[in-house]
C-alpha cells in the first residue's frame, strides 16, 4: 500500500510476473505511444488473479492497440493520466442489482450525464459514420461473454474448413479402396451368390465395409483430436500471452457428433456405386472372373 500511495506503484496479474521474471518490488518501464521516447517507469507493489482479462478488453473496445498489451496493469489514475496525457476517464467499470435497474435505465443515466459534462448531444452506441458526437457503449458481462463465444466459433469454422476438405478428399480414396477391393474379390462374390446370397445382401456386406472403414476413421480421428487439443490447451500457456487463463478443454459434443455421423455418410456414400455394381453382376459373370482374375 505505501508504494501505491507514492503513486508510482502498481497491480499487476500474476502471470506477468511469471512469464516476465519479474517480482514484487521491481520497477519496469513502459512506452507511451505519443511519447515514444520518454519512457515512464512503474514499480510493482502487488499482483493478483484476473484469467481473462484480455478476453473482456478486446472485445469491448478498451484495448486500442492490442498487439501491445501484455497485461493489464492497475495504478493511480493522475499518474497514469499524466504520463499518458488522459485528458478524462474513457472507462468505467460498474456493478448495478439487475432487481433494482435494467441496462436501458444505465444507458440513459450515463448518457444524460455525457450530454451534460461535454456540453454536447449524445448517443447510445456507435455514432454515424462521420460524426463525432459523444456516445455511450455499454457492455454487460453476458455480452462480452457473447462476443467471445462468437469470436471462439467463428475461428473454430476456420480452422474445421481444412478438416472438412481432407475429409472430401479421403472419401475420394474410400471409394477407390472399396471398388479395387469389390474387383479383387469378384469370384468370392460369385461364391456367396451361388450358396444362396441375394444382391441385396451383397449389396449391404459392402455398404457395412464402407461403413466400418468410416466408424475407425471417425473413432481415430476423435481420439487424436481429443489429444490434440488438450495439449494444445496446455501448451499454450507457456507459448502465448492469454492473459492467464487457464485454457479448459471444451468438447462441443452436438457439433463433434454431427461431424461423426457426416463422415459415415460419406463412408456409406463411397461404399455405394461398388455395393451396386457387384449387386448387378450375374453369378456367372462373377464366377468367370476366376480366382486370381483381377
Amino acid at each position: 500500500m505505501k508504494l501505491l500511495r507514492q503513486g508510482r506503484g502498481c497491480i499487476v496479474p500474476d502471470h506477468f510476473l511469471r512469464e516476465s521474471g519479474l517480482k514484487l518490488g521491481d520497477s519496469f518501464e513502459l512506452v507511451p505511444p505519443e511519447r515514444p521516447g520518454q519512457p515512464v517507469s512503474y514499480i510493482i507493489a502487488a499482483s493478483v488473479k484476473m484469467p481473462g482479462w484480455h478476453w473482456q478488453t478486446k472485445p469491448t473496445g478498451m484495448r486500442t492497440r492490442t498487439h501491445r498489451a501484455a497485461a493489464l496493469i492497475f495504478a493511480d489514475y493522475a499518474t497514469v493520466a499524466q504520463d499518458f496525457q488522459f485528458q478524462a476517464a474513457p472507462y468505467v467499470w460498474l456493478n448495478w442489482d439487475p432487481a433494482q435497474t435494467s441496462r436501458d435505465a444505465v444507458e440513459e443515466a450515463a448518457r444524460r450525464l455525457l450530454e451534460t459534462t461535454s456540453g454536447k448531444p449524445a448517443v447510445v452506441g456507435d455514432p454515424p459514420a462521420g460524426d463525432d458526437l459523444p456516445h455511450v457503449q455499454l457492455h454487460t458481462i453476458e455480452n462480452i461473454r457473447d462476443i467471445v463465444n462468437a469470436h471462439s466459433r467463428q475461428w473454430l469454422w476456420v480452422l474445421s474448413r481444412l478438416p472438412v476438405v481432407v475429409l472430401l478428399i479421403t472419401s475420394v480414396g474410400v471409394f477407390n479402396t472399396l471398388l479395387a477391393s469389390v474387383h479383387a474379390r469378384r469370384w468370392d462374390f460369385g461364391i456367396l451368390r451361388s450358396v444362396g446370397y441375394t444382391r441385396s445382401m451383397l449389396v449391404r456386406l459392402v455398404v457395412a465395409e464402407g461403413v466400418l472403414i468410416g466408424v475407425v476413421a471417425g473413432g481415430l480421428s476423435l481420439v487424436f483430436g481429443t489429444l490434440s487439443g488438450w495439449c494444445g490447451a496446455g501448451i499454450s500457456r507457456y507459448i502465448s500471452f492469454f492473459g492467464g487463463m487457464d485454457t479448459d478443454l471444451v468438447v462441443p459434443w452436438p457439433e463433434v457428433l454431427s461431424s461423426l455421423a457426416a463422415v459415415l455418410v460419406l463412408a456409406s456414400l463411397a461404399a455405394l456405386w461398388p455395393a451396386i455394381s457387384i449387386g448387378r453382376t450375374k453369378p456367372l459373370d462373377l464366377l468367370q472372373q476366376g480366382r486370381g482374375g483381377f
